[in-house]
């Protein structure tokens, strides 16, 4: 044997053995700190848009280095341009990539071709700071897509979110997986997924400035059907989410509590049309579970306004005439006139308190001095009936026609032309 015909022999053990080492050297620099960390090559690994893929062919500058699949499944191979792979196994990819550039070179045996980095391209929309594709980490979760584009806007709805793929929508809650932590509650991603984040229906439909809290404070329902709609008097009127279990104690604690004004043993509460009246008070005095109504979704409660109801009963006491708070007052039966008149205020600057007029049920009057019980402290007070009216008279004494009382001052006549023979002070006014 001659020693051409045996450097002919040895030649492909030469070409493998600087493949070898070849080979050998790339995995090296795929080992070096804080380069990209190598994914474990197998051959039926799946490629998938967003792949980075690692190429070495000897002797062949343009085919070592990275090809990265692009969103449609493509890489772009010099002298051949775009080959489709994505979906296909790493073995598989590399036979059609070998094949095809066979097309362009004469020797592509060789050709190794590894996965060197996972990415994954969505897309995020909505109510986010930067809506728009962002490039992530294979593993990344939809936290870390919404942090990426920008984060949260005010005002996103946070259990509705959404995950489209292709033709299926799937909607999940966001703010669960805040409350708990519960990774399960998330999907999965996968390339060209795209992430949907809605407003919620509290902000409207005007785009305006807005404080968070402003909002918090008109409701955080997000299905209109299934909440609870609370308004009358209460301090934060607006819609709430349904939850199993909640009365209408909380949800109207949820809507600030009830106001000064508030008549709160006539709560209204009507469900699937049906109203139906809530005595808080007497709830709230008992503590009897059974007179609470059980809330269901859609249901819609309302606090009246006491001084808009005409309240009747045989502890009524109607205070009318010169106090500041006229009205009408529930009063128990062992209430004193000052108490009722108290609560109504108190007489004003120009009542005239030496005759107060007490009309009781029967149709008999009665007057009373309070000057003189206040001055004296003697004297019975007036005993109290059922429905009794109770009037404060004004403070007018006769006058003549055409003669009105001066502002600030009870019982003295108004502005008087000068009388002759007198001198008006210097800076008096009459």
């Amino acid at each position: 044997m001659t020693a051409t015909a045996a450097f002919a022999l040895r030649t492909p053990d030469l070409r493998l053995l600087l493949l070898a080492l070849l080979w050998a050297a790339m995995a090296c620099l795929w080992a070096v700190p804080g380069s990209a960390q190598p994914v474990p090559q197998n051959e039926d690994a799946r490629l998938r848009i967003g792949d980075i893929l690692s190429f070495a062919l000897p002797g062949e500058p343009a085919l070592n280095g990275d090809f990265a699949i692009d969103r449609r499944g493509r890489i772009t191979l010099p002298e051949v341009g775009p080959v489709e792979i994505a979906g296909r196994t790493l073995g598989e990819a590399t036979t059609l990539i070998r094949n095809t550039l066979a097309r362009a070179y004469r020797f592509v045996t060789p050709l190794q071709v590894g996965i060197k980095e996972r990415r994954l391209f969505i897309t995020v929309l909505g109510y986010v700071g930067k809506p728009g594709e962002v490039d992530l980490p294979a593993n990344s979760t939809v936290q870390e897509a919404i942090a990426a584009a920008g984060g949260l806007q005010q005002g996103a709805q946070l259990d509705k979110l959404q995950i489209r793929r292709g033709t299926r929508v799937t909607v999940f809650d966001y703010k669960k997986y805040l409350d708990t932590g519960d990774t399960s509650i998330l999907p999965v991603l996968q390339p060209l997924d795209v992430l949907f984040v809605p407003s919620s229906p509290a902000t409207g439909n005007v785009q305006i400035n807005f404080d968070s809290r402003t909002l918090s404070d008109q409701g955080d329902a997000g299905d209109t059907r299934t909440a609870i709609k609370v308004f009358g008097e209460v301090n934060r009127p607006g819609s709430f989410a349904f939850k199993d279990g909640m009365t209408v104690v909380d949800m109207i604690m949820r809507a600030g509590g009830v106001t000064r004004f508030a008549s709160i043993d006539r709560v209204r509460v009507i469900e699937e049309g049906e109203p139906k009246v809530f005595n808080m008070r007497t709830y709230l005095d008992s503590g009897n579970a059974a007179l609470m109504p059980q809330l269901t979704p859609g249901a819609t409660i309302f606090v009246p306004k006491e001084e808009e109801e005409i309240r009747r009963s045989v502890r009524t006491v109607y205070v009318i005439g010169e106090v500041n708070r006229p009205g009408s007052f529930e009063a128990p039966p062992d209430a004193r006139l000052l108490e009722i008149l108290a609560n109504a205020g108190g007489p004003t600057r120009f009542a005239d308190t030496t005759r107060i007029r007490i009309l009781k049920a029967d149709g008999a009057t009665e007057t009373f001095n309070l000057v003189s019980y206040s001055e004296t402290g003697k004297g019975p007070l007036p005993e109290g009936e059922a429905r009794p009216l109770r009037m404060v008279g004004r403070d007018e004494p006769a006058r003549p026609a055409g003669r009105s009382r001066r502002s600030g001052t009870a019982g003295r006549s108004g502005p008087r032309p000068d009388r002759p023979g007198t001198r008006r002070r210097a800076g008096h006014h009459p």
